[in-house]
C-alpha cells in the first residue's frame, strides 16, 4: 500500500492486487462535511474511471471527523466510509477482541475455588523499576507498552503478575483505542515453534481466526502491542538437542 496519483489525482494508499483489480484508501483528519464530502466523491470518480478500464476498485474513506453523516452518502457512491474505530474492526476484529479477551483467563489470574477468570477488585501493589527503584502504576506500564519500550515483569508465583497483565490490558484498550493489542498466554502455546503460531493458536481460542491472517501480518512487522504471560511456562522444540526444553530467556521467543 503506497501513496500514489490515479489519473492524475494523488491517493493516500493505493493497493494493486492484480491488474484487474485494486483497492484505494483515503484518510483525512478534517472534520469539514464539505471537504470529507470532496473527497469521497473524489475516489467516486476515479472508481468509475477504472471501471471503464475494466479494473475493480474497492474505495474506503477513512475519517477522524463524524462519519454518521457521511456513511450515507458514501453508499451512493459505493465508498466505504469508515472511523478509525470501524477501520480496525474490518480488518482485526479489534472490538471483539477487546469484549472477548477479559472473559477467558490472564494466566494464572484465576478464582482458586471456581477457575474461572479472576472477577475480584483490583487491589494496587507496588510495581518497582529495578534501575531507578521508580515506583509504577498501571497506568505508566500501560504508557510505556503503547510508546513501544520492552517491560519485564518479575516475581514470585501468586504475587499479581498476571493480574497485572489483565488490569494493563483493561487499560490500554480505554486509553489507546487506534493501537491494536493481544493479551497471549503462553503456557497455552507448548511447544508451537513460530510467532505466527502462537498469534494464530491464540485468535482460534477466542473464535477470531478470520482475522489471523491480517493479525500475524501487523505482528511481524511490529505494529501490534504484545502483552505475554508465563514465559517460565512454555517450552519449545529445540532441534539441536533433538528434546523438547525450557526457555528462561525472552530474547529465544
Amino acid at each position: 500500500c503506497r501513496a500514489e496519483p490515479i489519473d492524475g489525482v494523488k491517493c493516500d494508499g493505493v493497493i494493486r492486487v492484480s491488474p484487474e483489480e485494486m483497492v484505494i484508501i483515503e484518510i483525512s483528519k478534517d472534520d469539514s462535511i464539505g471537504k470529507l464530502r470532496d473527497d469521497v466523491s473524489k475516489l467516486s470518480g476515479i472508481r468509475f474511471s477504472n471501471f471503464s478500464k475494466q479494473i475493480l476498485t474497492r474505495c474506503f474513506f477513512v475519517t477522524e471527523g463524524d462519519t454518521h453523516s457521511l456513511k450515507e452518502f458514501g453508499e451512493s457512491k459505493n465508498v466505504s466510509v469508515l472511523s478509525v474505530s470501524d477501520f480496525m474492526e474490518f480488518f482485526l476484529g479489534s472490538r471483539q477482541y477487546k469484549y472477548i479477551r477479559p472473559q477467558r483467563d490472564f494466566g494464572s489470574s484465576v478464582d482458586p475455588n471456581t477457575g474461572e477468570p479472576d472477577s475480584s477488585e483490583y487491589t494496587e501493589i507496588r510495581y518497582v523499576e529495578e534501575a531507578n527503584s521508580q515506583v509504577l502504576k498501571i497506568e505508566d506500564i500501560s504508557t510505556a507498552v503503547a510508546a513501544g519500550s520492552k517491560v519485564i515483569l518479575q516475581g514470585e508465583f501468586g504475587s499479581g503478575k498476571s493480574r497485572c497483565i489483565r488490569e494493563v490490558f483493561s487499560n490500554f484498550t480505554q486509553r489507546y483505542v487506534e493501537k491494536p493489542i493481544l493479551a497471549i498466554n503462553l503456557r497455552e502455546n507448548w511447544g508451537i515453534p513460530s510467532f505466527d503460531l502462537i498469534v494464530r493458536n491464540h485468535l482460534s481460542s477466542l473464535g477470531l481466526s478470520k482475522f489471523a491472517d491480517d493479525m500475524v501480518k501487523l505482528v511481524g512487522s511490529g505494529h501490534v502491542t504484545l502483552l505475554l504471560d508465563g514465559f517460565d511456562e512454555i517450552a519449545v522444540q529445540c532441534p539441536q538437542l533433538d528434546k523438547r526444553c525450557l526457555l528462561g530467556d525472552p530474547r529465544t521467543i
